[in-house]
């Protein structure tokens, strides 16, 4: 069978020759040719050569050079063409490389790789489900303190994906279960003492977005609970596992919808079953935590829970410049998992520009308004009265912790962190009952991520 490789990089000879490998009888027209890593990964790269040429050496070339290149996983905390792990628990680690031949399309290539005797050998070699790698998740499905490796691959013109879950056996890598899917999480949602697998999947052609908790038992993969999510999901964003006590765990899930609107659903595991609270079957929505500012859920105040943001326009919010420089008014909820149901924690005015929060009084709600200045980092709080916007009622500054406030004396200092220094500025003329102490308790840093 012929195919073509097409050189890009060093070749095998003179790796051989400069790493003092003993494989001597190498055709010097037939090259393994690819961009050549530094260190312990150089070893390991010239043991996968020294493997692809053995493995294809009677592969004929159109001009004599055998070629491959390194695949990187695109997503996930994996992003090297060569990952260490240890994945048998015996206290050395196996070299896990990812590559394909050329030409460009043929499916990549997981090897395995062990230290023998001082020197670095393939133990194994499977062809992988499709060209790209997506993103490599390692993880104890099965409890025993042997990580398992789950490898996801991008499909060709569609957003759907497919997984493939490995096993390390006896120097081999084991195909232990295959899916679809579009987006994976891996973490800890049942009760067992190992990971559970969630698998979301958006079926554009039914309007269906779906939701499947999946975890080994007696070293079978078992779908535990599937949840319908919102159906107008394009991109899932941000998340986090949560532990809700009383046997209960979920995860907070971001998730873009358009370029306008994004939502947090909140998947839970009770033990018997899986839901998604926020979602509203009849509409098919989630719409309870929809908002425009783009703002993520976050722990806003510290307690160590997690709050999702609603957002409201601001009176006046034209005159701000840019439309990506916008203040909102934000309502930020949590889930009472005890009561089942969600449980509104504040309302604030963000500013994740500079990094800080202003949590508003109650009786303030409508009443007031803000702008924020990009070029002075000012955020000012004015009255709003017949909907129109009336006179300051106070303002914050941000600037560099070892400059002087541009701004004269009439700001004073308010906050000040390693980078950064918040001094304010208020106006009793306008209400005589504002004080400082008022404006420093409105006021906390949320650095939002």
């Amino acid at each position: 069978m012929v195919r073509r490789w097409i050189a890009v990089g060093v070749s095998l000879v003179l790796l051989c020759v400069l790493s003092g490998c003993s494989f001597v009888n190498l055709d010097t027209e037939k090259q393994l040719r690819a961009p050549h890593a530094q260190g312990e990964q150089s070893d390991i790269q010239t043991a996968l050569e020294q493997h692809i040429y053995s493995r294809n050496a009677e592969a004929e070339s159109s001009d004599g050079v055998i070629s491959y290149v390194l695949k990187y996983p695109k997503m996930g905390d994996y992003r090297s063409a060569f990952i260490m792990k240890d994945m048998d628990a015996d206290g050395k680690e196996e070299a896990i490389a990812f590559y394909a031949l050329q030409p460009e399309g043929v499916a990549s290539h997981i090897a395995l790789l062990r230290k023998i005797d001082g020197r670095w050998q393939c133990t194994d070699d499977l062809e992988g489900l499709a060209t790209e790698i997506e993103r490599i998740h390692f993880a104890d499905f099965d409890g025993n303190g042997r990580p398992e490796m789950i490898a996801g691959y991008s499909m060709y013109n569609t957003r759907d994906r497919r997984l493939m879950l490995y096993t390390l056996d006896d120097d081999t890598l084991q195909e232990r279960y295959s899916d679809t899917y579009t987006h994976m999480l891996v973490g800890h949602m049942t009760d067992s003492a190992h990971d559970d697998l969630l698998l979301f999947r958006l079926n554009t052609a039914d309007k269906q977005t779906t939701v499947r908790l999946l975890t080994m038992e007696n070293s079978v993969i078992v779908e535990k609970g599937t949840a319908a999510l919102d159906s107008y999901i394009l991109q899932f964003e941000k998340y986090a596992f949560a532990d809700f006590g009383d046997g209960v765990r979920g995860v907070y899930q971001d998730c873009t919808k358009d370029a306008q609107t994004t939502i947090t659903e909140l998947i839970l595991w009770d033990g018997k079953t899986l839901s998604a609270p926020l979602f509203d079957p009849e509409e098919k929505l989630t719409t309870c935590s929809a908002r425009e500012s783009g703002l993520p859920f976050f722990d806003i105040n510290g307690d160590r829970r997690y709050e999702w943001p609603t957002s409201t326009r601001l009176p006046g919010d034209e005159l701000t410049p840019t439309e990506d420089m916008k203040v909102w008014l934000t309502e930020w909820y949590t889930w009472d998992a005890v009561l089942g149901r969600t449980q509104k924690v504040y309302t604030d005015i963000v500013n994740p520009y500079d990094g800080y929060q202003l949590i508003l009084p109650e009786e303030w709600i409508g009443r007031v308004t803000a702008v924020y200045d990009e070029q002075k980092r000012m955020l000012s709080i004015r009255q709003v009265t017949d909907g129109q916007i009336g006179d300051e009622l106070f303002a914050v500054v941000a600037f560099p912790a070892k400059e002087t406030n541009p701004f004269g004396e009439e700001f004073m200092f308010l906050k000040l962190t390693d980078t950064t220094r918040y001094e304010l500025r208020y106006n009793k003329a306008v209400d005589e009952t504002l004080t400082a102490n008022m404006i420093h308790e409105m006021f906390s840093l949320c650095e939002i991520e």
